[in-house]
Order: structure tokens, then sequence, then C-alpha cells
């Protein structure tokens, strides 16, 4: 498929209505493995879905295809009410924001890294406000050649923390109207988690964009206008967070799982005279495999409605 074909849309035609219906899909080197079987989602606009499972459960294939990498075998996704498939992938690109675990940076300046594919001329006052946001002015300014400092082949020259920031400023200069972010946090320490994670929320508060959210730890989908808990390429529940917990199905359980180890993990500082510290939560996978090596963790499609 040609990614010019079909019709144009720009990021002023675009609300932000992402629906799902009865999405299919098998990767060409595996036909015998249909990573998604018959997903149904509703995503109104200027809302976030936080995505929630274990590795391998199909969540990344999901946010792939709304981005039209991959194309659906059966089933529809629609923006705004008109299918994707009659719309050209590279104008839909030109409306989508992407923040992947590890952001993949090109051997040139960091203002050429911010503004690659934009599709429209930009100021560098844009730039520095949108690095300001993100939390990466600062470190960008103390560098000898500022935002033109050329950072190597993948960022090489800068640490992890760092390239992820100027991925979120990346998003805050495109002001897309669709936002993708699969587990962009995952590969950075406490730290830089915390310093990312705080220039996600601005990101989210400030560009009130439809939000597709794939989760590492479950306090970074909290605050979700609906939770997804996905598996084996089924949606098993959704709801929001009080929702879920309510429901006592899987995902109160993955709640609960967390919230006693956050307690054991107290304990066992006072027991050893040490002061309680804030460390990262556990992440999904951990949560998952240990519940099942337990025997306590059932996962069932949803019912239909």
């Amino acid at each position: 498929v040609n990614p010019a074909d079909g019709d144009k849309v720009t990021r002023q035609d675009i609300v932000g209505h992402l629906q799902l219906k009865g999405l299919q899909f098998r990767y060409r080197t595996r036909p015998e493995n249909l990573v998604l079987k018959g997903i149904n989602l509703n995503m109104p606009p200027a809302t976030t879905t936080a995505l929630v499972g274990k590795s391998g459960g199909g969540k990344s294939t999901l946010v792939h295809m709304l981005m039209r990498f991959y194309e659906p075998n059966e089933g529809t996704i629609l923006l705004d009410g008109k299918d994707m498939k009659t719309l050209s992938s590279t104008s839909v690109r030109q409306c989508c924001g992407f923040v992947a675990q590890d952001t993949q940076l090109f051997a040139t300046s960091i203002e050429e890294n911010l503004s690659y594919g934009l599709g429209r001329p930009h100021t560098r006052e844009e730039v520095i406000e949108a690095c300001t946001a993100a939390n990466c002015h600062e470190y960008v300014s103390e560098m000898e050649e500022g935002y033109d400092t050329r950072v190597g082949e993948k960022g090489i020259m800068l640490s992890g923390g760092q390239r992820q920031r100027l991925a979120i400023a990346r998003c805050f200069l495109r002001k897309p109207k669709l936002l993708f972010l699969d587990e962009a946090t995952s590969a950075l320490d406490a730290e830089n988690e915390a310093i990312v994670q705080g220039a996600i929320e601005k990101l989210l508060v400030d560009l009130r964009c439809t939000v597709v959210l794939i989760a590492h730890r479950l306090s970074t989908v909290i605050n979700a206008n609906q939770i997804a808990v996905v598996h084996k390429g089924t949606i098993v529940e959704r709801g929001t967070h009080e929702e879920l917990v309510g429901k006592g199905g899987v995902y109160a359980q993955l709640v609960s799982r967390q919230m006693s180890r956050d307690a054991s993990s107290v304990m066992d500082a006072k027991a050893g005279g040490a002061a309680p510290t804030a460390g990262k939560a556990t992440e999904i996978d951990q949560l998952i495999e240990e519940m099942e090596a337990n025997g306590g963790l059932q996962m069932e499609p949803e019912a239909e409605e």
C-alpha cells in the first residue's frame, strides 16, 4: 500500500475519536498465530485509554495498527467515523505523536531531531518552548552548542532519560491529535522515570489529545479514562481504575498484589532498621508471572455485550 494513497487529513480536520470494531490481525511471517482476536474498543476524543497486560499480548501491535503500520485482516479502525483504510497513512501519521520504550535519534543536531517529519516550518523559540515543557531545555542549554549539538548515531551522546525527554519535546512541538505511549519510562532508573513521567503528565494536560498508553506499571494508569486489560489478543475486562477494582477481577488482583508487595517492602525495611524508601513499583509482567505461578490468576475474554 502506498502511504500517500487515500484521502489526506490534517491536524485541523481531526477530532480524535478512535473506534476499533472486530479487529483481527496476524503477521504474514506467522500466519498460524492470531495476534488480535476480535478487539472492540471505543476511545472518545481527548481521553486516555491505558492498555494493561503481559508482554506479547498484542498491545504494541494494536498501537502500530492505529498508526497505520499494519492493516487489520478483519474488522475496522475508524477515525472520526471514517475507515482508516480510506485515509492517507502519511497524513494520519503527521497527526500522531509516539514515545516508545527507547527513543531513536539520528546522528544530527538536537533541533533537527526534534523537527524531523514535522511537516511545517518552525522557529527556534517553538523548539525551546517544547523542550522547556518536556524538562530538557536546561540540559540542552548547558551544552556547548546548545540545540545545534549533534547527538551521535542513535543518540549515543545522550543518556536514556535525556533521549526520552527529547521524544516528549518532539510531541510538544508536533502538537498531535493522537498520542501513543509505549512503555515510555520502562527502561529508566527511578530518578529519571519520575522526571520523564512528570513531563508526560504535563503533555497529556496541555495537548488535550486522544491518548493510548501501554503501561508497564500500574501507577501510570490510575488516572486513565478507561483501562483495558489485554491478554493473548483479547480484552478480558475494561473500565476506570475504580470500576475495575470494584469488580474484583484481574485488574483488582494485580492492584492487590502490588499493594501487598509495597507493604512487604516497608516491613522489610523497618525490620532491618532502615527507613523505607520510595523505589520503582513492580512491573506488570512480574506481577502477572507471580500470580500465574501461584495459580491465582485466570484470564478469560470478556463476555460480548
